[in-house]
């Protein structure tokens, strides 16, 4: 089995569905992600939470160190991880 790729500090993901968020710590398991946008109806109780490797994408990488990608590229992600 192929083992997920996870992704590193500063790189943007989204999860739940439409969540967005920024990695600030890669753990062994999960992320601690600060959201960013939650265009959904699910309630956070922080600025932050943690997320399972299996279940997030990454959408842009090194978010706070470079420019993320165009706005383009963003959508055709989004739209390739929602069909």
């Amino acid at each position: 089995m192929a083992q997920q790729l996870q992704a590193k500090i500063g790189d943007e993901i989204i999860f739940k569905q439409a969540v967005r968020g920024v990695i600030e710590k890669v753990n062994m398991n999960s992320v601690i992600v600060r959201i960013i946008s939650n265009p959904t109806d699910f309630e956070f109780l922080s600025e932050r939470t943690v997320v399972n490797h299996k279940n997030y994408q990454v959408v842009s990488e090194n978010f706070l160190g470079k420019s993320s990608s165009n706005g383009i590229r963003m959508m055709q992600e989004l739209l390739i991880y929602f069909n």
